[in-house]
């Protein structure tokens, strides 16, 4: 049908409780915050709602909540998180959203959830600007899957600050280099793929899941949005099959 959800993340799906292996949680450790619930003034809710023929509506909710920022219910340091694992390289350079997006977007989440941690975490600073955390995804897409491709550096217009024309790596960081930093630090650097997947892993997956999981992130993460597999031909493939099974 060609449509695409274009913001395939954790915060968006939607698990059972009981198939995650959780008994019991009280009701409150289930609730979002009571000031979230229940407001801290008239401009949390909606007016009550109403049918326009004035008739009762049993199953409509008497209230809506408003669209309401979450900036005071959260610390946003220096160091704080933007997570854009859902974009593939094309679309950090202006190119068009497909379908592909949310497959690059699920191989992020299959990462996610086997490690627990992000396959690729931007770190946003208040002194950085949208280009440098373009700059900053781009980097580590080349660490962590591998060199980018000429027709991503290509588009990258800012690329010639971190490769040559060889297309190597000159730079791998961004901004003025801090006091007291190396350019070899390894605070700039990325475990690749492979490296980071076997850090994480589950004690459970064996030498030869892990070969197969690898080999299927890697079938999806392609720079090459046109060789990434659809979400049919994922269902098919055997390691997707054998969880059906179980």
């Amino acid at each position: 049908m060609g449509i695409v959800h274009g913001d395939l993340q954790p915060g968006n799906l939607l698990f059972s409780l009981s198939s995650r292996g959780v008994k019991s949680l009280s009701g409150r450790d289930l609730s979002h915050d009571a000031r979230l619930l229940q407001g801290t003034g008239p401009e949390d809710i909606s007016e009550p709602v109403r049918r326009f023929d004035g008739k009762q509506d049993l199953w409509a909710p008497k209230y809506l909540s408003l669209n309401k920022p979450l900036a005071e219910f959260s610390e946003i340091t220096s160091d704080f998180t933007l997570k854009l694992s859902d974009l593939g390289g094309e679309l950090i350079v202006g190119g068009k959203v497909t379908t592909s997006q949310d497959i690059w977007s699920f191989g992020c989440l299959v990462f996610e959830f086997l490690t627990g941690t992000p396959l690729f975490a931007i770190w946003k600073s208040p002194w950085c600007d949208e280009h440098e955390a373009d700059d900053d995804h781009l980097l580590q897409l080349s660490e962590i899957l591998g060199p980018l491709p000429s027709f991503l550096l290509s588009r990258w217009a800012r690329s010639n600050i971190y490769f040559n024309a060889n297309g190597e790596n000159i730079k791998n960081y961004i901004g003025v280099l801090p006091e007291g930093y190396s350019e070899n630090d390894d605070r700039f650097t990325f475990l690749n793929l492979e490296d980071s997947f076997g850090e994480g892993k589950p004690a459970h997956i064996r030498p030869e899941e892990q070969k197969e999981i690898i080999a299927l992130l890697r079938y999806i993460l392609q720079y090459d949005q046109k060789l990434r597999p659809s979400a049919a031909e994922l269902l098919r493939h055997p390691w997707f099959e054998r969880q059906q099974d179980e």
